[in-house]
């Protein structure tokens, strides 16, 4: 996974106050997105990230072809929290997936993190996500077809 990330970001966070256990996961959306209706349609990833006390998602950015460029997906992950100013004081990974692309960060960042498969507080918030997501892309189908 990346060995290079944002190296000034990271040194900005590792400052900060550290904070909660976070449960990530990274997820591949169900249906496919597209930016404007012309455009070819792609399944984006994302990395969320869930306090585990106040069931709160982190806004972490969209990456089309993450496979390719886990980098993108890990920088936006260091963005999101810079700009909520704080730094996780542990992390739990839902597989080993998401260790992979998370652990050479951690280990420069010394926030522990462990590979746990029940994620309840991350389930509920992905659950609360994709039905909020697909309700409101089913209301501007909706939009358009008037």
């Amino acid at each position: 996974m990346p060995e290079h990330f944002n190296e000034v970001g990271a040194a900005r966070l590792f400052r900060m106050s550290r904070e909660g256990v976070w449960q990530c996961e990274l997820v591949r959306f169900p249906e496919p997105v597209r930016q404007e209706p012309e455009d070819t349609p792609y399944y984006p990833g994302m990395m969320m990230a869930v306090d585990s006390q106040r069931e709160y998602l982190v806004q972490t950015k969209l990456v089309r072809n993450y496979e390719k460029e886990p980098v993108l997906l890990l920088n936006g992950f260091i963005d999101a929290f810079l700009e909520e100013g704080i730094c996780p004081a542990q992390i739990w990974a839902r597989d080993q997936r998401t260790y992979r692309l998370l652990s050479m960060f951690c280990s420069k960042m010394q926030i522990p993190i462990e590979v746990t498969r029940s994620l309840p507080e991350l389930d509920r918030v992905q659950e609360m996500f994709f039905a909020l997501l697909y309700h409101i892309k089913a209301g501007k189908r909706d939009n358009t077809a008037e």
